[in-house]
């Protein structure tokens, strides 16, 4: 799976892909955006965007499982006792925007 790896530029596209459907779904929600907003605001075309993720629940399911993996040292690190990272991160903001949507 090179199209992951952040130094290919698939990978790099990918990336800047799930940070604008993330944004966007947190934003709006997921029924609310639109694959056509997604590809406009990274700059792809729409075709260009389902060749990443063929569908939108597909996109919804890679950024969900990409932010599980920058939580996941937050929440297992605490338990293992001192000298874990537990913050710096864009884990850290992602906890931080997390916690402000789950208030509204």
């Amino acid at each position: 799976m090179g199209d992951i790896d952040p130094a290919t530029k698939k990978g790099r596209k990918r990336a800047a892909i799930l940070d604008v459907a993330t944004r966007l779904f947190g934003e709006k929600g997921y029924r609310d955006t639109s694959m056509d907003e997604i590809a406009a605001e990274v700059g792809v075309a729409k075709g260009t965007l389902y060749l990443y993720f063929p569908q939108k629940l597909d996109l919804l399911f890679a950024a969900t499982a990409r932010q599980k993996l920058e939580w996941f040292p937050l929440v297992i690190y605490p338990l293992q006792g001192p000298g874990r990272p537990t913050s710096g991160s864009s884990a850290t903001s992602s906890r931080s925007c997390c916690c402000r949507r789950s208030r509204r």
